[in-house]
């Protein structure tokens, strides 16, 4: 689960990532957005083939990146039954269910993962030839959950989470002391 305010509709080879932990394209997990607006996830294997993919759309982009630009995102994967589920909302709107996915013949996340990144590649994957894939816009509140969360459980994170775009007031009544 997480949030996302995304800049650029620019997208490099694979998509941009959000999250990833993957081992160089073999176990761990790569969630990448994608230039039409979807999300896509990769388990033990790069999502640029991946069946797992979100409705287009779901990922608006102002490049402003302005306070109602931010979206809720959560993504499930069901290693038994091979489904992948995704979901969107905003501050106004509680999460709901896009779209499930079959992903069958993943199975369980592999145990040869690789380090955590957030927006980019780890540091095993990420160089110079890898920078047109990096997110491009605001990532917060990302968390990885150690099991899949129902829908209901999913919007309490997402409330519990929302990103705060009031401004603070105004202060009143200011005074000065010599300055000097």
């Amino acid at each position: 689960t997480g949030w996302v305010n995304n800049r650029s509709n620019a997208a490099g080879s694979g998509g941009n990532r959000i999250l990833s932990w993957i081992n160089n394209g073999g176990d761990g997990v790569d969630l990448v957005y994608q230039s039409d607006g979807s999300l896509r996830l990769g388990v033990d294997q790069w999502p640029d083939f991946s069946p797992a993919i979100s409705s287009a759309n779901k990922v608006t982009t102002n490049s402003a990146v302005p306070p109602g630009n931010w979206i809720f995102f959560a993504v499930t994967y069901q290693s038994s039954t091979g489904q992948a589920g995704f979901y969107f909302g905003d501050n106004a709107t509680n999460a709901t269910l896009d779209v499930i996915r079959n992903y069958a013949g993943r199975g369980a996340t592999g145990t040869n993962i690789g380090k955590l990144a957030i927006g980019a590649f780890n540091d095993a994957t990420r160089n110079p030839g890898t920078y047109d894939r990096m997110f491009k816009g605001l990532i917060d509140n990302v968390t990885v959950h150690g099991a899949m969360l129902t829908p209901e459980e999913i919007v309490a994170v997402q409330r519990r989470s929302a990103v705060d775009t009031t401004p603070p007031p105004a202060p009143t009544s200011l005074t000065a002391q010599n300055v000097t």
